[in-house]
């Protein structure tokens, strides 16, 4: 997603750290109506902080079951303070701070895309501080496996010029998406 769609996010003299053993993971959602950021009485909900740091330490906790030594991504200043140190992890950063918005009439924010190395002392940080285990996360296919789909996607993606661009309003394209499936 960041090299994809946002190179910006990427300093001068810095690089994405890409490698079949590092992965991305720009996003964690919640669910505004499942976990409301606000209380009814107007407080901050700090469930939904806690959801969202042990989805955090859950992906850090991944990378020791999917054999993956870091992770890059891009979120606001204030949820990297918030989060990661919690953690017991170090964030380096990959690039300047960037106004984004996230939609129009939305107010915006600062973002940055930082890269975070796993080692063993960290990795075991976590799993203390959080009580997220390896254990409790062995299921599916670890998405390593997938990779190499993942970048020929990428790749037809760039080739049909489709890079960047939202297939879920197709109303300017009359020839609809065009064939890129991972298994094509």
């Amino acid at each position: 997603m960041i090299g994809l769609n946002l190179p910006h996010l990427i300093g001068d003299g810095q690089s994405l750290p890409l490698a079949q053993d590092v992965f991305e993971t720009s996003r964690v959602i919640l669910d505004d109506e499942r976990l409301p950021r606000k209380l009814p009485d107007g407080s901050r909900n700090t469930d939904r902080s806690k959801a969202a740091l042990e989805c955090l330490a859950a992906s850090a906790v991944y990378s020791e079951v999917g054999n993956y030594r870091g992770f890059f991504c891009f979120m606001p200043d204030r949820v990297w303070n918030a989060t990661y140190p919690q953690l017991g992890l170090s964030v380096e950063r990959l690039g300047p701070n960037v106004k984004m918005q996230d939609g129009p009439g939305e107010p915006e924010y600062e973002v940055y895309a930082g890269y975070m190395e796993f080692t063993p002392e960290r990795l075991e940080n976590v799993k203390r501080i959080s009580g997220i285990y390896p254990s409790s996360l062995k299921y599916g296919t670890p998405p390593k496996e997938r990779i190499e789909q993942i970048i020929e996607y990428a790749d037809k993606l760039r080739s049909a010029g489709q890079a960047g661009k939202d297939f879920s309003d197709q109303s300017n394209d009359p020839g609809g998406k065009p064939d890129v499936t991972p298994n094509s």
